[in-house]
């Protein structure tokens, strides 16, 4: 697997909020080649659903691929467009049938799909946006070839939990998730943290709804 057109078909990512993967094997040269040239780097994407448009993560994982391509012309890039989650694993063994090296799901819901896709296909490289290798059930799954570009949201949540802290006039604040699965759970996490900061820090004891860290448990929609 190529160095060079991995790490940048992920820094395009990168650079508008993802990260970068790092693989093995000799770079090929960038070069203005037909698409099956020897030598380029074949970078594919499976989006959500929302389209490639959707001003959030798929038009964002889209753009630093195309990105990337852009840098460096041995890497070419397509992508496969979701429009319900009956689409991502033959959308996932499309793009394997047609020999990318390296293949973004784009999407925690689409996590256990990739991480299967990735345990049958060794010899590619995958990342899932917003999520990490796990099963059907959501338990972490251990797989070499999966690189997961999630967000640490709980720094951004913890700030606004101790605001909420500061500015209750009740002693009480809350939350809830959309679903219970980890990309949304970890904003809950640092929310209940701000809360328990503002706490320690100032003498007070305002209490959280809708949200128990130790219990994982909580109101989901």
């Amino acid at each position: 697997m190529a160095v060079k057109p991995f790490k940048l078909a992920l820094a395009g990512i990168s650079a508008i909020g993802l990260a970068a993967l790092a693989a093995c094997g000799d770079a090929p040269s960038d070069s203005n080649g037909d698409d099956n040239a020897e030598g380029s780097f074949s970078a594919c994407m499976v989006t959500d659903s929302g389209g490639i448009d959707d001003k959030s993560f798929n038009e964002s994982a889209w753009a630093g691929m195309e990105a990337a391509s852009a840098e460096n012309s041995a890497i070419k890039v397509e992508y496969k467009e979701s429009s319900n989650t009956d689409d991502y694993d033959p959308n996932l063994q499309s793009l394997v049938d047609k020999g990318c090296d390296f293949i973004v799901g784009v999407g925690g819901l689409m996590s256990a799909n990739v991480t299967n896709a990735a345990l049958a296909n060794t010899g590619v490289g995958f990342a899932i946006v917003d999520g990490t290798p796990s099963d059907a059930d959501g338990a972490p799954v251990e797989t070499d070839n999966v690189y997961s570009i999630q967000f640490d949201t709980a720094q951004s949540a913890f700030l606004a939990g101790y605001i909420a802290a500061a500015q209750t006039e009740t002693g009480t604040v809350a939350t809830w998730g959309g679903m219970q699965i980890p990309p949304v759970t970890i904003f809950m996490d640092g929310f209940a943290r701000g809360i328990e900061q503002h706490n320690t820090d100032k003498g007070t004891d305002v209490e959280l709804l809708g949200w128990d860290v130790e219990a994982q448990t909580g109101t989901f929609l």
